[in-house]
């Protein structure tokens, strides 16, 4: 913990990141957008230029058949019709920090107490963090496992605010929001 710790000075100092007190607690958050985009710059940059992280990339557990090939705005139009339905699994308050437009906040271990409650007949697209991260793809082997049509972004919620798209922010799950 220590040692994380002052990671966390270290990028606050270099006013990469901010923070917030809460009694004892502190809370850190990235500083602003750019920052995002120097991470997912850089993680794209090691992808195409380290032997060692291409190596890693092949064994990892991503499987292309798990992925959907919606791009951006496709996806966007197809959840705001209800086409599919796009299923954030991160922390709920990480995803009242900000989520795509008309995804549903489904934390990991509550998607897996609510499956059953879901529409078999619609695709179901998820994501998380980034990139790498294992909660969309431990959330779309329980719904493939129960019948579900479902794929993983292969971009996480940082890649789409590198590409500069408008997050929603807010705790509000897409089916329960109302028409303005």
């Amino acid at each position: 913990m220590k040692l994380a710790s002052s990671h966390l000075q270290e990028l606050r100092g270099a006013r990469l990141v901010e923070t917030r007190r809460d009694g004892r607690f502190i809370f850190y958050r990235v500083a602003d957008n750019d920052v995002v985009k120097l991470l997912v710059s850089l993680r794209l940059l090691a992808e195409q230029r380290l032997a060692n992280v291409q190596e890693t990339l092949q064994g990892y557990a991503h499987s292309r058949e798990n992925m959907t090939t919606l791009g951006r705005r496709e996806l966007i139009e197809k959840a705001e019709s209800g086409e599919v339905i796009v299923i954030d699994v991160r922390p709920r308050d990480e995803f009242e920090a900000g989520h795509l437009p008309n995804a549903r906040s489904e934390p990991i271990a509550e998607l897996k107490k609510m499956i059953g409650k879901l529409p078999k007949s619609k695709e179901i697209v998820v994501y998380c963090r980034g990139a790498y991260c294992i909660l969309s793809r431990d959330a779309v082997n329980s719904l493939r496992r129960k019948g579900y049509r479902a794929t993983q972004l292969s971009e996480g919620i940082s890649e789409w605010i590198a590409a500069g798209v408008r997050l929603v922010r807010g705790c509000k799950n897409s089916d329960e929001r109302t028409s303005p």
